[in-house]
């Protein structure tokens, strides 16, 4: 019993002494992982505030792939640099003056969730609606996943319903656009029309004259227009007016064309000139029953 007492007294200082290496050995790498983990958060928030305060707002796309990796993918499937500019550059057509303003962001070590705003004045064309001179605040959300401090992925949702009605494209109340406010009489005249690409910037221009034309003209109830990107990389867009019925919309070509006349507007040559298909029918209205 008393060699054991020694014995246990000469080793257990050096077993201690083992023990206590061990615990300092695991807590320092424990912190040290912290410490890398909270590096990484620290610069990937500062990162992405600096793609948003610094890229955007300052028009500095050059220096997108600093942010963006060439392996990126967008919410709609679209790869490499430009599919994160694109979205981008259509707001800045729209409005020129944009800035983006960063209200929350939540980093962790590969994702982020950022809450913007987009601030500025609409003096561009949005889509194939002309320019309304409004003020706007566009609300955007987007969740980003990073690698290496570069985004690598992102869905982005945005409140275009908010940024319509601001542009008054569509009416603060969409209850308005019920079919119930239109009667049985009412007509609907539809265009498709194709258009190659170097012809899209004159015809979108004449189709805001003719809009803004027909919105005058007795019996105008309401209109439309909607655009894609085709295989072939031509622009589909279709325009809907609504009529209050077949009478008003005979009065309305009628005067359409004394208009044309009286401008020396030939649109049928204007379409062969610049090469666009068009499509034309009219259709009555069917609710639901």
């Amino acid at each position: 019993m008393k060699r054991f007492s020694l014995l246990f007294r000469k080793t257990s200082p050096v077993i201690l002494m083992l023990a206590s290496t061990c615990l300092f050995a695991q807590v320092s790498k424990s912190s040290q992982t912290n410490n890398n983990r909270m590096q990484i958060i620290q610069n990937n928030r500062a990162r992405l505030t600096e793609l948003y305060v610094d890229v955007l707002n300052n028009r500095k796309f050059e220096r997108l792939h600093e942010f963006i990796s060439d392996d990126y993918v967008s919410g709609n499937n679209k790869t490499g640099v430009d599919a994160f500019k694109e979205p981008a550059l259509a707001v800045l057509k729209a409005i020129p003056d944009a800035q983006w303003e960063i209200q929350n962001l939540v980093v962790d070590e590969s994702n982020a969730f950022v809450h913007w705003k987009v601030v500025g004045i609409n003096t561009g064309a949005f889509l194939v609606f002309a320019p309304s001179g409004k003020n706007v605040v566009a609300e955007g959300m987007g969740i980003f996943r990073l690698s290496n401090g570069k985004v690598i992925s992102s869905q982005v949702m945005t409140d275009r319903l908010g940024f319509l009605q601001q542009l008054g494209v569509l009416p603060e109340d969409i209850t308005t656009l019920s079919a119930d406010r239109i009667s049985p009489e009412a007509v609907v005249f539809i265009d498709k029309f194709v258009i190659p690409d170097g012809s899209l910037t004159e015809f979108t221009n004449r189709l805001d004259v003719n809009r803004k034309m027909i919105s005058t003209m007795p019996g105008f109830i309401d209109d439309y227009a909607y655009e894609r990107k085709d295989e072939h990389g031509n622009t589909i867009v279709i325009t809907v007016a609504i009529w209050k019925d077949e009478q008003a919309l005979q009065r309305a070509k009628t005067n359409v064309q004394e208009l044309y006349k009286n401008e020396g507007f030939n649109p049928a040559a204007m379409m062969q000139r610049l090469n666009i298909q068009m499509d034309r029918a009219t259709y009555t209205f069917r609710g639901l029953n």
